[in-house]
């Protein structure tokens, strides 16, 4: 059978984890959902979890359901977006190909399966395809770049910013007056700003936020929501939990759209000051150029094509070199299953329940003394030797904490992992406000831990010492004095 556009018409069957409340995994398979039936395809989404975005796709006549035995009729393709369901899927369905969509660049619930069925591998950003080349050995001939889309027929253009911003959101379903909802009301307080927040954690979600974009003048958001807000024509400051970003510029949009709007975006301190050198970037004319752009090259309706050509492609090698193994399919079952049972034991999750529970009480980070940061070592570093000007890495570096105190990036005096730029002929810093990196987990007292901080060449080529330390939020830096907690790499940057 063929779709009203003359395509053959595919049974296509999603997996999602939950569809309880506006996720961002859970949004896509929405969105890709409605414009494929729209298109006359056969959609339907397998999760073991179903709450209000269940109910809104099924008010929407789209298929729900949470066990697989519900579906009696096989489709053409599989579309996994999480580990476990879609493994379930591909085990249900044992003659049907499969793509797979890496949301995540760390989080477990991106985990790629890796069966020879998944013709196709999908990365919504380039940390993700980073991800699925480099960290899970995906050959590269299988990885594409899939930008998450919008539907532009809901976020629909707002009237022409005025010349100075008066209205400002906080568009996040983890913004909490516990985290960063303070910093950005002092710095919109500042510039005469008026601030709203709206967000599952802070109990002011909306249904529709393509109804309330418009209203504002300066959108505060990550990922997902930034795009939102980017395609109705506000401006967009990139704004999360764990830092801040710049102002969503058309000089900056190219990276930052690469980079998802998301966690490589948001690097630098969350502090009042930094806010309001953003707010102070506001350029009504320049926003109207960005929501033009990404209204150009974001469509829902482009990127479905696309996708439905990925689809019939992985169909089609499928049926053309693919060749049954069962043995080989059961050994990938149990090399994935065994990978990703820490994450699902029920065991395992109680007992870090438990011990976060234990900590509960020590992880606030109270202020540090000069003799008490003595106490806490650098024990090791690894990192790159050679950089690019203004390349952003990873290096990791070994911590021990022979204080008495649980080292946290929590409040009410944070710890954070940073680094200074020395000048490697004599020894002067050219850059001391390094990014900040959050102490996750928290550090107990006699403890040592490998952690990985996001290090950003400086701007200029020549012989540095990268000098990694850490710094205590409005208090001091770890290095100074004669503490050792220090530790210096040489790096060459061109």
């Amino acid at each position: 059978m063929l779709t009203d556009t003359g395509t053959p018409r595919l049974r296509v069957l999603f997996t999602a984890q939950a569809l309880e409340e506006s996720s961002g995994g859970a949004l896509y398979v929405r969105d890709f959902m409605t414009e494929l039936s729209r298109r006359g395809h056969l959609p339907v989404v397998f999760s073991t979890r179903l709450g209000a975005l269940a109910q809104q796709l099924q008010r929407r006549t789209l298929a729900v359901i949470d066990r697989l035995d519900q579906l009696a009729v096989k489709p053409d393709i599989i579309h996994g977006s999480v580990p476990i369901e879609t493994m379930a899927a591909l085990l249900t369905f044992p003659d049907v190909p499969a793509i797979f969509t890496c949301h995540g660049w760390d989080s477990p619930d991106a985990t790629p399966p890796k069966l020879s069925r998944i013709m196709r591998y999908l990365a919504v950003d380039e940390p993700c395809h980073e991800r699925l080349v480099c960290l899970e050995a995906i050959p590269t001939e299988q990885v594409v770049v899939h930008f998450n889309p919008v539907d532009l027929e809901r976020f629909l253009p707002r009237s022409p910013l005025p010349d100075r911003p008066r209205k400002a959101l906080i568009f996040s379903n983890y913004a909490t007056e516990q985290n960063h909802v303070p910093v950005v009301r002092e710095a919109c307080h500042r510039t005469g700003v008026q601030l709203d927040v709206v967000g599952f954690a802070s109990g002011t979600e909306v249904l529709r936020p393509d109804l309330i974009l418009g209203n504002y003048d300066i959108v505060f958001a990550k990922g997902r929501s930034a795009l939102e807000a980017l395609a109705v024509g506000t401006a967009v400051i990139l704004c999360h939990v764990a830092g801040s970003g710049p102002m969503v510029t058309s000089a900056e949009l190219d990276d930052l759209r690469r980079s998802g709007f998301g966690w490589r975006a948001v690097g630098n301190p969350m502090d009042s000051e930094s806010i309001v050198t953003e707010i102070q970037r506001y350029d009504a004319v320049d926003a109207a150029r960005v929501s033009a752009r990404i209204r150009e090259s974001s469509s829902l309706v482009d990127s479905t094509t696309t996708l439905v050509n990925l689809y019939q492609a992985a169909i089609d090698r499928f049926r053309a070199t693919y060749q049954s193994d069962p043995d080989g399919e059961r050994r990938d079952c149990a090399a994935f299953l065994q990978h990703m049972a820490p994450f699902s034991n029920t065991f395992y999750l109680n007992d870090q329940v438990r011990r976060l529970q234990a900590l509960a009480g020590t992880m606030g980070m109270p202020p540090t003394t000069e003799p008490e940061r003595h106490h806490v070592r650098m024990l090791d570093a690894a990192g790159p030797s050679q950089l690019q000007a203004g390349e952003s890495t990873y290096v990791t570096i070994v911590l021990k904490n022979d204080s008495r105190w649980c080292l946290s990036s929590y409040g009410p005096s944070p710890v954070k992992a940073s680094y200074h730029w020395l000048d490697d002929q004599t020894g002067d810093v050219t850059l001391f406000e390094g990014v900040r990196t959050e102490i996750f987990p928290p550090l107990p007292s006699g403890k040592s831990h490998h952690y990985r901080l996001l290090v950003r060449a400086p701007p200029s080529p020549g012989s540095y010492r990268l000098r990694l330390t850490l710094v205590q939020e409005t208090i001091a830096w770890f290095d100074a004095g004669t503490s050792p907690c220090f530790i210096e790499l040489p790096i060459r940057v061109t």
